[in-house]
């Protein structure tokens, strides 16, 4: 498998199990009101097994559902299932889920759709994720077609779906994503560098964003907006290694005293101006 798909399975699972199941010692179902006498022990037991006999977990969490009958405690079977790679299993409970509480089937038609990708039937997938985005915007879901048509090679689609998810939740990762697909598969940079541009004047210049702005500058030949992409990246963590890289690229364009006057007024390693002075052959 190439390595930017497994990065795409990496990054599905992590958005299906993001609230979910990812602490299994500090995480306790929201029941509500207690129905029956053992209903609190059974919990405790269900999440006690959960590291130690996951399948031993799901039948605890199918009693705790036969007897209270709620929809929670069949949700949490249908996770702990899907953690299993037991497909059928898993698609049975959430086809059981959908059927008796239709209303609530976002909340897994998206463990539907990944298991749909594993086998490889993307149409299946994105026709199940459809059906609820004509009716509601969904963060998940639109990253999980996004990284359906990735995995296509439909680069174009996977945009718009991406664009959909940062205009919900104006996400750093997100954004990252977008940028290498209008960069590395579509060859547009101008997009990627709009997009991180925005971002940057609006939320700060994040190691993550700036780092991959500086990367296509690179690309591009443009030392003068990468100079000021390192300046803030060395204002914002003070990681001399961006100090380093913008003294070095004015080396490059023979702009020794933009590097002179850099380093005095930063304060840098004196060593840097020695070699910055013997670089313009002022041995003196």
């Amino acid at each position: 498998m190439c390595w930017y798909c497994r990065v795409i399975i990496a990054t599905i699972i992590s958005i299906l199990f993001t609230g979910c199941v990812v602490n299994q010692q500090t995480y306790t179902p929201p029941i509500g009101k207690k129905v029956f006498q053992q209903e609190d022990k059974l919990i405790v037991e269900a999440l006690f097994y959960s590291d130690k006999n996951i399948s031993k977990s799901i039948k605890i969490f199918d009693n705790l559902y036969q007897k209270s009958k709620k929809p929670i405690y069949l949700k949490e079977q249908i996770i702990y299932s899907f953690s299993t790679n037991e497909n059928n299993q898993t698609l049975n409970l959430i086809d059981k889920f959908i059927k008796n509480y239709p209303k609530q089937k976002e909340e897994v038609i998206k463990y539907k759709a990944f298991i749909y990708i594993k086998k490889k039937q993307y149409q299946k997938a994105i026709s199940l994720i459809q059906e609820i985005l004509k009716s509601k915007r969904n963060l998940d879901l639109y990253r999980l077609m996004a990284y359906i048509y990735i995995l296509e090679k439909k680069y174009n689609l996977a945009i718009n779906y991406l664009k959909s998810a940062y205009s919900i939740n104006h996400s750093e990762k997100i954004l990252a994503e977008m940028g290498d697909l209008f960069f590395k598969h579509l060859k547009r940079p101008n997009e990627a560098i709009s997009y991180y541009q925005t971002h940057i004047r609006l939320y700060g210049c994040s190691e993550l964003i700036c780092k991959r702005l500086a990367t296509i500058y690179r690309f591009l030949y443009d030392n003068e907006n990468l100079i000021e992409i390192y300046k803030k990246l060395y204002k914002n963590s003070g990681n001399p290694e961006y100090a380093r890289k913008v003294v070095f690229i004015y080396l490059i364009d023979k702009k020794y005293q933009e590097a002179i006057r850099f380093v005095k007024k930063n304060q840098l390693d004196k060593n840097l101006l020695i070699f910055i002075y013997k670089k313009k052959f002022e041995y003196k």
